[in-house]
């Protein structure tokens, strides 16, 4: 039967795919886990870019003129005016955080830079799905929100075709499955709770 056999193939693949990304999320919680101080870095730079009067389009300027790889364009929740005139403009990104303090009257910016241990690294790649995607994020973060979005698809499919399988399965054969299935099921539920 044709559809048994697709459904047989999505069952197998999507396993494979499930138990390769619960292992991913496994060995990430376990090592964000792991508590690391990095050090700040500072440098200033001149800023060469147009003065605005609004402070997030002149943030979005900065922005602009300054660049970031994997840094979002500045929202209004990451602007602010400090209490010496400068503005600041805060980011955040997989790789670290840095904070931008625009000096209008020196056409100055500071850049002061914390990056992330590879712990905080793996800690934010755990959360990086669709919902935190936007158009201006780099191909590689789409890429790896897909991925994400697949093994959470996997991860719902593989009971209903699990179900079906084993109730298309002939009757002195379907207790295997339920076992196998049940034994699966304990191991997912143990290294989650164990690692989480």
């Amino acid at each position: 039967m044709r559809a048994k056999r697709w459904i047989r193939a999505l069952h197998v693949y999507g396993s494979l795919q499930a138990g390769l990304a619960l292992s991913i999320f496994a060995i990430t919680n376990l090592v964000a886990s792991v508590e690391t101080y990095p050090e700040r870095d500072v440098t200033r730079v001149a800023y060469d870019g147009p003065l605005l009067e609004d402070d997030l389009e002149q943030a979005r300027a900065v922005h602009a003129v300054l660049g970031g790889r994997f840094e979002r364009e500045p929202a209004p929740w990451m602007v602010a005016m400090e209490g010496d005139g400068r503005l600041l403009i805060r980011q955040k990104a997989p790789t670290g955080a840095r904070q931008l303090r625009l000096d209008r009257s020196r056409r100055e910016v500071e850049i002061s830079a914390e990056r992330n241990s590879f712990a905080e690294f793996l800690n934010q790649m755990h959360q990086e799905s669709f919902v935190r995607r936007k158009p201006s994020d780099s191909a590689w973060l789409w890429a790896w929100s897909a991925y994400l979005e697949i093994s959470i698809l996997a991860l719902f499919a593989l009971p209903l075709s699990g179900l079906y399988l084993w109730w298309t399965t002939p009757m002195p054969r379907r207790w295997v499955s339920p076992v196998l299935g049940a034994a699966g099921m304990l191991l997912v539920v143990v290294v989650g709770l164990f690692w989480s």
